[in-house]
């Protein structure tokens, strides 16, 4: 059987419970979003190689295109008056010969069509077929001269059209390398990733560093050859080691290809893996950071919230091992541990009720005790009242009782007795014991209750008075009337009757009248002195018994106690199960309020999307047109194109930057960074800019901080004024206040139909940061400017409005930011927002 670690404490309990749980989920969470990170990176990086090669592709496919062009115009220019020449129908084969000998490239041809696209001369390299006019479009060779032709050229004085055909693959020798190098070498990506072009033979054509080289058997060590893969793949993305001359060692490398089938060529745009991963390594500290600013951060904060749950069951279990009853606990808090509190202190306050009540009849009863103790002390001055009489010394109470009932113990069972006087050593009294005087007594222990004087000063002798029978008695007097002295030794008589015993002690002489009268005030008091001790053996009894009826409810109430700290127990595991499941829910549900939040601000933002795209798609399309025209026209040069691709890709850039915008801008904060306020509110304004300005709605933004000039224009420039929160739920509040502002704004112009204006100001003095938001819109109901920060609570149509955004406008401000948020209505009309948060210097790193 495996071993279990066995807690000694529920204090132990929570602190590696939550411990391992933090670190858990901590260490979950770092390696999901390292990895999401990484796989992000590739995907991005893969894009944009793939990006950079067909745009390298298509530029030099553009290339081709305008060199072949240019090309067989001037050839067709060059032959124009040969052309002009044949202004009859005959074909005169000199002349075809002399067209047809003169194509630029191998495999070329020359057509000659009538305005009606009948063919009239045809030609190409060597001898020509006969031709005449007649329609020749069914041919195959003319189907193939229309298919492979690139070039046309009017002749306007006939309405001849004359045509020069050059097959795909003789592309490759109309372009020069020359012409496309620098433009591909010019494409840089990343910090030392660059641009190269090779052969399917696998010779370098372009390189920064390699060219008119052969790689077509590169390898790396394990025998791989990449550059074969690359040219048998043609097109998609080939990863590889390499090192160029001069560098230390290999390094990983990832290259996007395409393949252009006119040229024969390989176009690849490259970067290297450790470059491309750079981040990550940056991730890696900053997760490793966290991770140790946690466990420095998280172990204490364990160990004081441990404390604070187990602090008052500690403080009950010490007071229960203590067992005193004036233990009262101190309620701290009103849950479960609060309210067990209260019914200790209530079960305590009962015991000690009891306890003192038990006291004060122990405390009576040792009162009592302590007044005999006082009266055998004021008798323990009387010794030796007559010789042989009992010995009244210092002795103790309880050696006292004990003496005296050995001396006594003879007449225990005797019914009436007498006693005479004896030797020194022996006892001498005068008294008669009578059980049936102290049923108590007997009861007890068949105790003494008195002594009862039986002679008179007539009689001569003391004998035995009265006994059960009265044969008995008679056979008494004769033995002690023959008997005037006995000898040292004692003599007895047993006479048994009913199991009554009578002993006699043996004497010298009759006890006087006078001698009698002497000794009854001590005999009186030995009587009192003897009740007295058996009335304490009966308390000390009675309190004995107390004790242990209290001794048995102590354990009782101990193990009741042990039962409900079993339940206590209990109640903590219960409790901190249901405070882990209501904070599980809570969060679920701020989630969800989150993410519909988010949700419907996307909705918003897909609208500014739309209307941030359709300039930049006009231009493109504009700049399509344009081309077109050109090419008909036939003012297509160098210039034009690069011009035209750098349009193009300046409009193509701005989409991307717009879309990246979109996604940062709904990515979640993972931690708290610094802000620049002004920034942020640009950025919030820039991504609403179209939705804003297409409703006539003008947005005045202005700030200033302590020190700088008052009322900054900040779409120019801004003072400096950072806050410390997380940057996009403070952009999403921004917009959120925002997007209610432009919709007030609207249902106000359906009637009163003026335009809209929003006025932001952000001002900083006093370490305060106040951020402004005023519209012109209808305001806020009185009726509701209480409620407009309730969940789901909202004036608008459902179509329009969830009710959240303003809800978690709230909660990201002042529960994760720790500032405020609050409304009120202008009184020249309209509702102003204002957003109160803690300055943060300028030192530390900003991420606006």
């Amino acid at each position: 059987m495996g071993s279990r670690v066995i807690f000694t404490s529920i204090q132990q309990k929570i602190f590696v419970y939550a411990v391992l749980l933090f670190f858990g989920i901590l260490t979950l969470s770092s390696f999901t979003l390292y990895f999401i990170i990484k796989t992000e990176l590739q995907d991005r990086i893969a894009e944009q190689l793939n990006i950079y090669a067909d745009s390298l592709s298509e530029m030099v496919k553009i290339s081709v295109d305008s060199a072949s062009e240019q090309y067989l115009k001037g050839v067709l220019l060059e032959r124009a008056s040969v052309i002009e020449t044949m202004s009859s129908g005959t074909v005169i084969r000199e002349n075809m010969l002399e067209i047809a000998s003169k194509p630029p490239l191998k495999d070329a041809s020359v057509s000659i069509r009538d305005k009606d696209g009948r063919l009239l001369i045809y030609g190409i390299t060597g001898d020509a077929p006969s031709c005449g006019k007649t329609s020749l479009e069914t041919e195959r060779f003319v189907k193939n001269s229309i298919h492979y032709t690139s070039g046309t050229y009017t002749i306007p004085s006939s309405g001849w059209c004359v045509t020069v055909s050059v097959p795909s693959a003789s592309f490759r020798d109309i372009l020069e390398v020359e012409e496309v190098r620098e433009a591909i070498l010019s494409k840089k990506f990343g910090k030392s990733g660059y641009a190269y072009v090779i052969d399917s033979s696998g010779n370098v054509l372009i390189h920064p560093v390699i060219e008119n080289t052969n790689v077509y058997n590169e390898a790396d060590i394990n025998g791989r050859y990449f550059i074969r893969e690359m040219i048998s793949k043609k097109n998609g993305e080939t990863y590889y080691p390499w090192k160029n001359p001069g560098e230390a060692s290999f390094r990983e490398k990832v290259a996007s290809h395409r393949y252009i089938p006119e040229l024969d060529w390989i176009v690849a745009s490259s970067s290297y893996l450790d470059e491309i991963y750079a981040p990550l390594f940056r991730l890696k500290v900053y997760l490793t950071a966290v991770f140790l600013i946690s466990v420095i951060t998280v172990i204490p904060l364990t160990v004081w919230l441990s404390a604070s749950i187990t602090g008052p069951i500690k403080y009950l279990t010490r007071a229960i091992e203590k067992g005193g009853t004036d233990i009262r606990l101190v309620k701290k808090t009103a849950d479960e541990t609060g309210r067990l509190i209260d019914h200790f202190n209530r079960y305590m306050e009962t015991i000690d009720d009891y306890r003192k009540k038990l006291e004060q009849d122990l405390q009576d009863k040792l009162k009592a005790e302590n007044a005999l103790k006082k009266s055998l002390e004021t008798e323990k001055s009387v010794s030796d009242i007559s010789a042989g009489f009992i010995n009244f010394s210092s002795m103790p109470t309880d050696e006292i009782f004990r003496n005296s009932l050995i001396k006594f113990s003879m007449l225990i069972v005797a019914s009436k007795a007498a006693v005479y006087k004896t030797t020194p050593d022996k006892c001498r009294m005068l008294y008669r014991y009578d059980p049936s005087d102290s049923p108590s007594g007997t009861e007890e222990c068949r105790a003494f209750s008195r002594w009862l004087f039986e002679r008179t000063a007539e009689q001569p002798e003391l004998f035995i008075e009265s006994v059960w029978q009265s044969r008995e008695n008679q056979s008494a007097m004769h033995f002690l009337k023959s008997r005037r002295t006995v000898s040292a030794a004692a003599s007895s008589m047993s006479v048994e009757q009913e199991n009554d015993t009578v002993i006699l002690f043996e004497f010298a002489e009759p006890l006087t009248a006078e001698e009698y009268e002497n000794l009854r005030p001590s005999l009186r008091l030995f009587k009192n002195i003897f009740d007295g001790a058996m009335k304490r053996v009966m308390w000390e009894d009675s309190i004995q018994k107390a004790y242990d009826q209290m001794e048995r409810k102590v354990q009782d109430r101990t193990a009741q106690l042990t039962e409900k700290t079993v339940l206590l127990e209990e109640l903590s595991k219960n409790l901190e199960k249901r405070v882990h499941e209501e904070t599980k829910k809570l969060r679920t549900q701020e989630q969800l309020l989150v993410q519909q939040s988010k949700m419907a601000a996307m909705g918003e933002m897909i609208g500014s999307i739309a209307h941030q795209w359709r300039q930049p798609l006009n231009a493109l399309a504009l700049l399509i047109q344009d081309i077109e025209e050109a090419h008909f026209c036939g003012e297509i040069t160098d210039k034009y194109i690069t011009a035209s691709v750098s349009d193009a890709m300046k409009q193509i850039n701005h989409m991307s930057v717009t879309i990246d915008d979109f996604r940062n801008f709904f990515r979640p904060s993972k931690e708290k960074t610094k802000i620049s306020v002004p920034a942020a509110v640009i950025e919030v304004i820039a991504l609403m800019a179209s939705q804003i300005s297409n409703n006539s709605i003008s947005v005045d933004f202005s700030c200033s901080a302590k020190g700088s000039e008052d009322g900054t224009d900040c779409k120019t420039a801004y003072p400096e004024i950072y806050i410390n929160g997380y940057s996009n739920e403070f952009k999403h509040v921004i917009m959120n206040i925002l997007n209610n502002a432009k919709d007030e704004i609207i249902k106000t112009k359906e009637k009163e139909n003026k335009n809209g204006l929003i006025t932001i100001s952000v001002t900083a003095e006093n370490g305060l940061v106040r951020i402004s938001v005023k519209d012109t819109g209808g305001g806020i109901a009185p009726e509701f400017i209480d409620r407009i920060f309730e969940p789901y609570f909202t004036t608008k149509n459902p179509d329009k409005g969830t009710g959240i955004g303003l809800y978690m406008a709230k909660v990201i401000i002042e529960n994760n930011m720790g500032g405020r948020l609050c409304a009120l209505n202008r009184e020249e009309g309209g509702a102003e927002f204002i957003i109160e948060l803690e300055e943060t210097g300028s030192d530390e790193t900003k991420d606006s």
